[in-house]
C-alpha cells in the first residue's frame, strides 16, 4: 500500500514538472525560432485640420504725400506710434544748399558772439558792438592773425543777401540787428528746399506704401473680390511720403475654394497666418461677412489686437481652423486594410501578433495620424459596437507585409 502511495506522488511530480517544461519551452519559442521585426511606438500628437488660402490683410490707412520731389528724411522711426501733431518727416530738396546752410552757422555764430560782447554793458551796447567790430577789422588789416584765430569762422567770405545771386561778403562790419535780418532771410530760403509732415491721425507709421491702401478700405469690405488677391503690389503714388496705420482694428480676407464647409457668421474661428511659410500669429476672431462668387468665397475675419504684428504685411497665406483631435502620430508603412479595415500591427507583450484597427485622421508627410479612440482606447463603430485600437503603449511593425496575425516573434 506504500509502494502505491510513492509511485502515485513520483507521477503527480513528474506531471507537475512536464506541465512546467512545456511552459518554459513556449515561453522560450519566441527567442529561439521567432522572428526579428522593427517596432515603434506611436507619437502622440495634437492633429489640426485646416482650410488654407490666400489672405489680404486691409487696415484703415491714412497715405500723407507731397509734391515736394526730394529725398525722405524719417523722423519717426517705421512702426513707432504717434499721436496727432507729430513731425513724421521731412522731404529735402535734391538741390545743393550747402551754402545757404554754410552762410546761417556763420551768421549764428556772430550773432552768439556778439550777444555775449554786448550782454557786459547793457547801457554801452551799441557803441561796444561798434567797437568791437572795428577792432577786428583792424586786426585783420594789419594781418595779426593770432589775435584774431579765435574767430576765424567768423571771418568766412559770404554771399550777398540776394537769394537769386549772392556775391561774396564780409559780415564782420555788420551790427546784430543786421545779422539777425539775414538769419531770418537764410532760414525761409532753406524752407524752400525742404518740406516737414506733421500727424494729422494716430497710428503707426509705416513707409511701405504700396499703393493699395486708398482701394482695400475697412469701410467698403463688401467691395473686396478675388482680384484684389493676386495684386502683390500696386503702382506707387511718386508723392506718397508714408502712412498711418489706425490700431483700433483691422480685418484678414481669406480667398477659399467654394465647397460645403459651413461658416457662421458672428462665430470665432481660430486662424492661423503665415508669411513665407513662417507663421506670423495665430489668433481668433469673428467671422464677419462671408462673399460668394462663382467658384470661390472671400471669409473676412475682424481683429481688434495684434496690429503691431501685421501693420507692414498685405499679402499672407491663412488657414481656418476646422478640427482639433488628439492624436497618435505612426509611420505611413505600417498603415494597411485587412478585409477592407484600416489598422496596423501590433507586437503584444508575448510577442504575439495583433491586428488593431484605426481610424485615420490625416496624412502628412511621411506620417499617418490616427485617432486616440476614447479615454479606455477604443472606437465605436456606427452600430455601436467597441472596437479596441491603438494606444500610446502598442509597438506598432513598421512593414506589416513580413508579419502576420498570431505569430511569434523575438
Amino acid at each position: 500500500m506504500t509502494e502505491k502511495k510513492g509511485v502515485g506522488r513520483k507521477k503527480i511530480l513528474v506531471y507537475i514538472l512536464g506541465i512546467l517544461g512545456i511552459f518554459t519551452i513556449v515561453m522560450l519559442l519566441p527567442l529561439v525560432f521567432g522572428q526579428r521585426v522593427d517596432t515603434v511606438l506611436p507619437r502622440e500628437w495634437t492633429y489640426e485640420v485646416h482650410q488654407w488660402g490666400q489672405g489680404l490683410i486691409v487696415k484703415d490707412e491714412k497715405v500723407y504725400k507731397t509734391d515736394f520731389i526730394g529725398e525722405t528724411y524719417p523722423i519717426v522711426r517705421e512702426g513707432d506710434r504717434v499721436r496727432v501733431g507729430v513731425e513724421v518727416a521731412e522731404v529735402a530738396s535734391l538741390r545743393d544748399t550747402t551754402d545757404l546752410k554754410n552762410q546761417l552757422e556763420t551768421i549764428e555764430n556772430w550773432i552768439s558772439f556778439l550777444e555775449n560782447a554786448s550782454s557786459s554793458n547793457t547801457d554801452t551796447n551799441q557803441s561796444n558792438m561798434e567797437l568791437i567790430l572795428s577792432s577786428i577789422q583792424t586786426e585783420i588789416l594789419e594781418g595779426n592773425l593770432q589775435k584774431v584765430s579765435s574767430l576765424k569762422e567768423n571771418l568766412l567770405l559770404l554771399r550777398s543777401p540776394d537769394i537769386n545771386e549772392i556775391s561774396d561778403t564780409d559780415y564782420s562790419t555788420s551790427n546784430l540787428e543786421e545779422l539777425r535780418i539775414r538769419r531770418t532771410q537764410l532760414i525761409n530760403s532753406l524752407s524752400q528746399y525742404s518740406k516737414k509732415l506733421y500727424s494729422n491721425h494716430s497710428g503707426i507709421v509705416s513707409y511701405n506704401v504700396d499703393g493699395l491702401e486708398e482701394s482695400l478700405r475697412t469701410t467698403q469690405l463688401s467691395d473686396l473680390s478675388p482680384v484684389y488677391f493676386d495684386i502683390i503690389e500696386h503702382e506707387k503714388d511718386k508723392t506718397s511720403v508714408f502712412k498711418i496705420v489706425d490700431s483700433s482694428e483691422w480685418y484678414i480676407g481669406v480667398l477659399i475654394d467654394m465647397d460645403d464647409q459651413e461658416y457662421v457668421l458672428g462665430r470665432s474661428y481660430e486662424i492661423k497666418i503665415t508669411v513665407n511659410e513662417d507663421e506670423l500669429l495665430q489668433i481668433r476672431v469673428p467671422l464677419v461677412q462671408d462673399l460668394d462668387f462663382q467658384d470661390k468665397r472671400i471669409l473676412i475675419f475682424k481683429s481688434t489686437s495684434y496690429i503691431g504684428d501685421v501693420y507692414h504685411h498685405r499679402n499672407v497665406y491663412s488657414g481656418i481652423l476646422l478640427s482639433r483631435n488628439e492624436a497618435l502620430g505612426i509611420p505611413n508603412s505600417s498603415v494597411f486594410k485587412k478585409d477592407g479595415i484600416n489598422g496596423v500591427f501590433i507586437k503584444e507583450f508575448y510577442g504575439v501578433v495583433r491586428f488593431r484597427k484605426v481610424e485615420i485622421l490625416g496624412v502628412e508627410g511621411d506620417i499617418t495620424y490616427v485617432s486616440r479612440g476614447n479615454n479606455d482606447g477604443y472606437l465605436t463603430s456606427r452600430d455601436g459596437d467597441r472596437i479596441r485600437t491603438l494606444t500610446i503603449h502598442d509597438e506598432v511593425i513598421k512593414d506589416p507585409s513580413k508579419v502576420y496575425e498570431g505569430q511569434i516573434l523575438k
